[in-house]
């Protein structure tokens, strides 16, 4: 990760109270210097935490609308510095949050970065003090590891997408709740009507996948083989922040015929889209059977089930499990001298 730019400045707003009166922003008037030890640690663990998150949303700029847009064009044409594009965005969350009774403020963090020849822009709400430390003149002071679960705001720009007229060059994190998702989602000016949700997506990759094998009437062996594909091409993706392509699952799933499965995919029956951002989780269903209730939980890998590792009867109602793992040996010998 090379890092190009990064500056924090605070928003202050208490929970319960609104209106801009009640909205301050305290500017830093200098940005980090990029090979800073400290701001290096930061800025790749939240980039880090950030590729990670679950649940991603994807979607473009509504043309034409937005304060936000507007300020990076400028500054990505050198129109404006990274400062006063950074305070312009301020002003603009300021305006989004303001109404927001239960909205609250912290350390809005602003990096650029390159890598793998592209472009990217993360902004970051901060609000985990025993994690980071900032004093009086936002200067960073202490950084330890970012809890992935405490970075609830966030949004990430890729500027080659951007220029390219590509589609989705916009990720974010979706909010505790759907008013924090709303209130970003206005900060930064995404149009609803190209929006997407990588958990959603992948859902629906998992379901055409599924029906697809079914249709193609693929022995199980071939169809966990494929699945086993497909989640490695989909943590290779995820890792590097890239969708994939209808054209390259279809290449995977009916190698001999691929555009029979494009057709598939492009049909009303299915409609997946053309390109398929990654949800890490939800991933891990092309390859594992998992679920449970209060008393009992279940995974194993859909392999398990070709080396008959796991057996099953639904009509009986039964799971058997052939070869027992040592670590669940151990427990159940202690409960085997417990009843004797």
């Amino acid at each position: 990760m090379d890092l190009q730019h990064v500056i924090v400045h605070k928003l202050i707003k208490l929970s319960g109270v609104t209106g801009a009166e009640n909205v301050t922003i305290k500017k830093k008037n200098t940005e980090f210097d990029v090979n800073n030890e400290k701001v290096i640690s930061l800025t790749k663990q939240i980039k880090e935490t950030y590729t990670n998150k679950s649940g991603l949303g994807y979607g473009d700029f509504e043309k034409g609308v937005g304060m936000f847009e507007q300020k990076l064009s400028q500054f990505h044409k050198a129109q404006i510095d990274f400062i006063n594009f950074t305070l312009e965005a301020m002003t603009q969350l300021k305006n989004a949050i303001k109404n927001k009774s239960l909205a609250t403020g912290g350390y809005l963090l602003f990096f650029i970065y390159k890598e793998d020849g592209a472009s990217f822009l993360i902004i970051a709400m901060l609000k985990n003090k025993g994690q980071f430390d900032f004093d009086d003149d936002l200067n960073l002071k202490d950084v330890q590891t970012i809890d992935l679960n405490h970075l609830h705001i966030a949004a990430r720009f890729n500027f080659n997408k951007w220029v390219g007229n590509g589609e989705h060059y916009i990720s974010f994190v979706k909010g505790i709740s759907k008013d924090v998702t709303d209130y970003f989602k206005s900060f930064i000016g995404i149009d609803d009507a190209n929006y997407t949700d990588s958990k959603e997506n992948t859902g629906d990759l998992y379901t055409a996948t599924t029906d697809y094998c079914e249709k193609r009437s693929y022995t199980m062996e071939t169809e966990n083989s494929i699945r086993q594909r497909l989640y490695d091409l989909a943590t290779e993706k995820h890792k590097s922040g890239q969708p994939i392509t209808i054209q390259e699952i279809a290449n995977i799933i009916d190698p001999e015929d691929p555009e029979r499965f494009v057709a598939y995919a492009n049909s009303d029956e299915c409609n997946l889209p053309g390109e398929i951002h990654i949800d890490k989780k939800e991933a891990r269903k092309l390859v594992n059977i998992s679920g449970g209730d209060n008393l009992v939980h279940v995974r194993f890998s859909t392999e398990a089930l070709d080396k008959n590792r796991v057996t099953f009867d639904i009509e009986n109602d039964y799971i058997m499990i052939n070869g027992i793992p040592d670590d669940i040996k151990k427990h159940l010998r202690m409960y085997e001298k417990k009843e004797d």
